[in-house]
């Protein structure tokens, strides 16, 4: 017998064994229709909302006026995090094409694998020295940055108070967190007071908004403060916490 028909021998029945039957198709394809089916259904729920959003397409680069696809003359752009117009400027340009040359377009890894270049350090290290820091991380995003912030600083001892309103990067942050989550009404002390209670701090009161005594009679605008019954551990100026914290945002 040639190698030929051995192979064809051999492919045949691999074919047959690889081949789905017909039931095994048929509950995948109505698996499929399923989850399109519900799929659709949340979609429409969206726009019926009035939540839908449609990606806008820009056509230029970015600017004060941008084109954007669909639209016959330029459009005013108040929506991007442009604030300086480095986006656009031609020393940053210049920039961007000088590493291109020589580091490449790309990474290719994430930073902790074989994705950190000298280039990141080098602005790390600038960027600590006119904050007057240590060190610093560079994020590819502020949305990236809440995102790996709060599950690294807050446990399941912790919890975090955040207004109804803040930012989707926050309010994803706190989801990521092991820490008890409580969303107060927007600008509402005295809901956030209820919160407060809720979260049953008996320890101490540690606050990202935190005015230190001192500091509190410096300050001119007077500010309702909220009276929450709960042994207090003293320090200098300040108030720790000994074994829970609580976080408002």
């Amino acid at each position: 017998m040639s190698l030929g028909k051995v192979a064809r021998c051999l492919v045949l029945p691999a074919r047959v064994a690889l081949r789905p039957a017909a039931p095994v198709l048929h509950r995948s394809y109505a698996a499929v229709s399923e989850a399109r089916a519900v799929l659709e259904s949340e979609l429409e729920g969206i726009r019926a909302a009035g939540t839908w959003k449609a990606e806008r397409i820009i056509t230029s680069k970015q600017g004060p006026q941008i084109n954007v696809e669909g639209s016959r003359s330029t459009i005013l752009n108040f929506c991007a995090n442009n604030y300086l117009g480095l986006s656009s400027h031609p020393e940053v340009v210049q920039a961007g094409i000088d590493a291109l040359n020589t580091h490449g377009a790309g990474l290719s890894s994430v930073r902790f694998i074989c994705g950190t270049q000298d280039l990141h350090k080098n602005l790390e290290q600038k960027l600590a020295e006119f904050h007057e820091r240590e060190d610093c991380i560079l994020y590819a995003s502020c949305f990236d940055a809440n995102a790996g912030l709060f599950e690294v600083l807050l446990g399941p001892d912790d919890a975090v108070l955040s207004d109804e309103l803040n930012h989707a990067s926050i309010i994803d942050g706190i989801r990521l967190c092991r820490a008890k989550r409580l969303r107060y009404k927007h600008m509402d002390l005295r809901d956030l007071e209820i919160k407060l209670k809720e979260a049953q701090v008996c320890e101490g009161l540690a606050s990202t908004e935190t005015i230190t005594a001192k500091k509190r009679k410096k300050k001119k605008k007077k500010m309702k403060r909220l009276e929450i019954p709960h042994k207090r551990t003293k320090l200098p100026h300040h108030e720790i916490s000994t074994s829970f914290s609580c976080q408002v945002f």
